[in-house]
């Protein structure tokens, strides 16, 4: 079952598969040395399969469970987990993990969040120099399950709270509040985890007011990045909005891809000039975050002091974007009475941002320079 066949001039399709219950049935993958990621001893899992949620921009709990009456989130146990990270170990050396499950925590059961300090404790007993990643969302951080998975080797948690603006929450089905994805970030912030966040900063009828909304909440909590910034909706098959968008005539398909403009020509424009100036702080970010969590995973003492460094340089980064943003859109709202922007308008903006941003990044990388340096020394 699952597949099409050509007969002839016919195509025939045996029927939808059935998923696979247990998924502990299913044999590890077969690794080898360059199995390991960012030049270390550092290896990615995936555990489980599906969600719970159905937020309506994502595939992995429409799609896939959309043909089948089976549990929407199926996992494997920890003890098969444990099994997989220890043939590691003893194989490749390996120290630190990323878990890269849609829902490592089910979309907030408790039977995930059960199985995560299952996993907690047995790493904490048996294998205490193992340090890992996951991703979850904004209504899965408790700071009780966050301390006791942060006891048994989390360093780094990648969070999706996708929109700091309470109307864009609600188009994307999130049901998740501004408070609920503030609450988490203070958590994440008090128990001095690494952090990333999911964010989708434009739609297709995005306005300059949601943008304005999002600025202001990403300043609050001090936390941005130029693919937060920047990130474009993307729309899958099985999605909500792709339906929604579809028969509103605003998306466009190019064989299995999906694809729209704006339907206002100055958010395609602050999109286009972001996206371009921003975009230069990518290779010093990635830099960064790989020095914070190499150092995340080390098990010297010695790093503390580097980690506080690295991460107050991330602020200054991450304070310098967001007033990139912030100039890049009070610039044009002073242009938005026209009908079209202006083309003179758009070239010298793009140019300025753009100038900006080059001669900024390159302090960056001396003062992350500075910092390796000394740590050094």
């Amino acid at each position: 079952r699952g597949l099409f066949i050509r007969d002839g001039e016919r195509v025939i399709f045996t029927g939808y598969r059935e998923p696979i219950d247990d998924l502990d049935e299913l044999p590890f993958p077969v690794r080898k040395a360059h199995s390991a990621v960012l030049s270390d001893p550092h290896f990615l899992l995936l555990t489980s399969r599906g969600c719970s949620k159905s937020c309506t921009f994502c595939v992995s709990g429409n799609y896939g469970n959309k043909y089948h009456k089976r549990s929407k989130w199926r996992y494997r146990s920890p003890e098969n987990v444990i099994t997989e990270i220890r043939d590691l170990v003893n194989g490749y050396d390996a120290r630190a993990f990323s878990f890269i499950d849609d829902a490592f925590l089910g979309g907030n059961l408790v039977v995930g969040k059960d199985r995560a300090k299952r996993l907690a404790r047995i790493l904490k007993s048996e294998l205490p120099n193992v340090k890992w990643s996951m991703e979850c969302r904004a209504d899965e951080v408790d700071r009780y399950l966050f301390s006791e998975l942060r006891d048994g080797g989390l360093r780094h948690v990648f969070v999706g709270i996708d929109s700091g603006n309470i109307s864009d929450l609600r188009l994307y089905g999130k049901q998740t509040s501004l408070k609920q994805i503030e609450l988490a970030i203070q958590v994440i912030n008090e128990l001095e985890l690494s952090s990333e966040y999911g964010f989708i900063m434009f739609h297709p009828t995005t306005t300059i007011e949601n943008l304005f909304h999002n600025l202001e909440f990403l300043k609050n909590q001090k936390i941005a990045s130029a693919a937060m910034l920047t990130n474009k909706l993307e729309l899958y098959p099985g999605s909500g909005l792709l339906k929604k968008y579809s028969q509103q005539g605003l998306i466009k398909r190019k064989r299995y891809m999906f694809t729209y403009t704006f339907s206002d020509n100055f958010i395609s424009l602050i999109y286009e000039i972001a996206s371009s100036s921003l975009s230069q702080f990518r290779s010093i970010e990635i830099e960064l975050a790989r020095a914070i969590f190499k150092s995340q995973t080390s098990s010297s003492p010695s790093t503390h002091f580097y980690i506080h460094k690295l991460s107050d340089l991330q602020q200054e980064i991450c304070s310098t974007e967001l007033g990139v943003f912030e100039h890049l859109l009070k610039s044009v709202r002073a242009e938005i009475n026209r009908i079209e922007p202006r083309r003179e308008f758009a070239i010298k903006l793009r140019e300025d941002c753009n100038q900006h941003t080059k001669k900024i990044v390159s302090s960056f990388f001396l003062d992350l320079k500075k910092i390796q340096i000394d740590k050094s020394e």
